[in-house]
């Protein structure tokens, strides 16, 4: 017999199921993906993003989970990905690892610039960030509406900035330049 404490321990250990919701969807929908390409998500969530891209095409998958408790489950579940326990602020690879870095998480004001910077170093010259961004801000939101995300992103040297729509939700799209001359200038 399972007690009710016991029951309640066994759902909080057990791996959520991994289903994308509908932020997660327009920032798959946008990310303009190659086969072996490689990927980091900044905000794993529950692996669906990542599971769901792996499924559909051979990609280097790496994300970032900021809850510790979580990021085993998310380990488990996506046994090919490499998951780690950091912050989106404080990326721990490499810089110019990744063809694309994704966001399925709207970004409070503090931390916008700190990410993009950190996507910035961690994109290969010619790769794609793409960003959740809310379509309305309301009173009391501490996250940028589409103009101002788009905005920060291009302050931060990110080029062909753009938004787009997807369902209930948007997405903020662009791309580290490729050209050496910029590499020189940084």
């Amino acid at each position: 017999m399972i007690t009710k404490a016991a029951g309640w321990q066994q759902t909080a250990e057990a791996p959520r199921s991994a289903r994308m919701d509908g932020i997660m969807r327009a920032v798959a929908d946008w990310a303009t993906l190659e086969e072996h390409d490689s990927v980091l998500d900044l905000f794993c969530k529950n692996g669906a993003l990542l599971g769901s891209l792996s499924k559909n095409l051979k990609l280097h998958v790496c994300g970032i989970c900021d809850n510790p408790t979580e990021a085993p489950f998310i380990r488990r579940q996506l046994s090919d990905a490499d998951i780690v326990y950091a912050q989106p602020c404080d990326i721990p690879w490499r810089d110019d690892a990744f063809d694309a870095v994704l966001g399925s998480r709207y970004l409070d004001y503090n931390e916008v610039i700190p990410v993009l910077r950190e996507a910035m170093r961690v994109l290969k010259p010619g790769g794609q960030l793409v960003l959740a961004t809310r379509i309305f801000t309301g009173k009391g939101e501490n996250s940028p509406d589409k103009k101002s995300l788009m905005r920060m992103m291009e302050q931060e040297g990110f080029e062909s900035v753009s938004w787009r729509f997807s369902g209930l939700h948007g997405v903020a799209v662009s791309w580290k330049n490729n050209s050496p001359a910029y590499e020189q200038c940084i």
